[in-house]
């Protein structure tokens, strides 16, 4: 699995997730499903955006990271995350 590359596996982890929360859904007896199936599902979107915003940036992590806008000093950001 380590010949994949960043984007595919942020997408067979999204495809995981999303059977995972199908399968917990379609349990007849499991107490909190549809909140276990609701934060599976959104974990599923979350890395299937990660892995689209990573293919379309040739895979540079630096595409998910936010830099602080906070100025320092007049004129300067930060340049911490």
């Amino acid at each position: 699995m380590s010949g994949l590359s960043r984007s595919s596996r942020l997408l067979k982890n999204a495809e995981a997730a999303l059977i995972s929360a199908i399968e917990i859904y379609n349990k007849p007896a499991f107490a909190y499903r549809e909140e276990t199936f609701s934060i599976l599902a959104l974990n599923a979107w979350e890395l299937l955006l990660k892995a689209k915003l990573l293919e379309a940036n040739q895979n540079k992590v630096r595409c998910l990271h936010i830099y602080s806008t906070r100025e320092l000093a007049p004129g300067r950001q930060s340049k911490k995350l």
